[in-house]
């Protein structure tokens, strides 16, 4: 069997086994950063899944490295991203 295909096995038999709510808010953070930043003007409700993984992986992440914080304020009550964008509505 092949080395890359040995890795994919693993690694999908990993994630399978993750706490579901861990990998809900793994997927928040991807399209977070997909909007954000250099982003900022895209709509998240226009972000496609496969848009949103070529940007996560489009910032040099190997999938070895940790991923930086995300900046969040807080402003009456509410708490949004520190970014200003199109897309948020409370910012």
């Amino acid at each position: 069997m092949n080395m890359d295909v040995r890795k994919t096995n693993f690694m999908l038999w990993f994630v399978k086994r993750l706490p579901r709510r861990l990998v809900y808010w793994c997927g928040i953070v991807m399209f977070a950063h997909g909007t954000t930043g250099m982003y900022s003007d895209t709509v998240a409700g226009e972000l496609t899944l496969f848009e949103a993984l070529e940007r996560w992986d489009g910032r040099g992440n190997s999938g070895n490295d940790v991923m930086p914080d995300i900046p969040f304020v807080e402003d009456k009550g509410f708490t949004h991203c520190s970014a200003s964008h199109v897309s948020c509505q409370t910012c």
